[in-house]
């Protein structure tokens, strides 16, 4: 059966990357591992990338999201209603 792991992480930049919205020296991220629980040595990654100020997401509300994915099949991940309101998810 195929599952998702989510792995949070921070991305720091070498240089500050400019944006209209400021400048940025760091950005939050998220890894979406898909792995078949029967087959660990085969898996897929993703990133789930966020933009502070410039996703039209709220960070809180998209870390929350990704958190109640973890472990979840990935077809049931993607079929979610709820998806359509994370642009960064998708």
């Amino acid at each position: 059966m195929l599952r998702c792991k989510i792995i949070p992480y921070t991305l720091r930049f070498k240089a500050p990357v400019k944006t209209s919205k400021g400048a940025f020296a760091k950005k939050p991220t998220w890894y979406v591992v898909v792995y078949d629980e029967s087959r660990k040595d085969l898996a897929g990654v993703g990133e789930c990338g966020f933009l502070p100020r410039v996703s039209p997401e709220d960070l809180s509300d998209i870390a929350e999201y990704l958190r109640n994915l973890d472990g979840k099949d990935p077809e049931e991940c993607l079929n979610s209603l709820e998806i359509n309101s994370y642009p960064s998810v998708k």
